[in-house]
């Protein structure tokens, strides 16, 4: 081989290694965005499931409120309506 072509040689190769190095760093890098990113939507997941359960608890107690709201207005009126009947104001139903 004449020496002369060394120096081009030797700049291709290393031409090719940048190249191969550069491909090889970006897949590195795309896989463990892609890895990371998957983690990041497994816990956003995650943290939505304990939102709705704490809603749906929420959402429990506001109808339990609704009933014991609905029941303290009956008895009030069962109040109203025996005091009347005590009082000789009302007749019994």
């Amino acid at each position: 081989m004449d020496p002369s072509y060394v120096p081009i040689v030797v700049a291709i190769v290393t031409v090719f290694g940048s190249i191969i190095g550069n491909l090889i760093a970006n897949y590195k890098t795309k896989k463990e965005r892609i890895v990371s990113e998957a983690v990041e939507k497994k816990e956003l997941e995650n943290r939505l499931d304990r939102i709705e359960e704490k809603i749906n608890q929420h959402n429990g107690y506001a109808e339990k409120f609704t009933d014991i709201f609905n029941l303290v207005t009956e008895q009030g009126k069962d109040i109203e309506y025996i005091k009347g009947i005590l009082s000789g104001n009302m007749s019994v139903r």
